[in-house]
């Protein structure tokens, strides 16, 4: 599931110039991936609603309070732009 996520954000921030997308800018599409993800609509993801991997919920639940919030989706995206700008894999960051 992180992988489809993965290839949306690096396909649109790579393949296409930036612009509005369906609603409204790449904020807009972080907010609506969350709410299909947060199944019971309390703001965040946690490890039950994640139907991933576990070390893909790893990756994106930087501070390791085991959950997914606004800015934690928003902060993987940053850091996938900035992998691909420099180049480097997509699988997150080094640790």
């Amino acid at each position: 599931l992180l992988t489809v996520i993965g290839i949306l954000l690096t396909t649109t921030t790579t393949a296409q110039p930036r612009r509005d997308n369906r609603n409204g800018n790449s904020g807009n599409r972080l907010k609506a991936m969350m709410e299909r993800f947060d199944t019971n609509r309390d703001g965040v993801v946690t490890r039950n609603e994640f139907k991933g991997s576990p070390e893909r919920f790893s990756m994106m639940d930087s501070n390791g309070d085991g959950k997914v919030d606004g800015a934690e989706m928003t902060a993987m995206q940053n850091r996938m732009r900035q992998s691909n700008r420099q180049g480097g894999n997509r699988r997150g960051p080094e640790v």
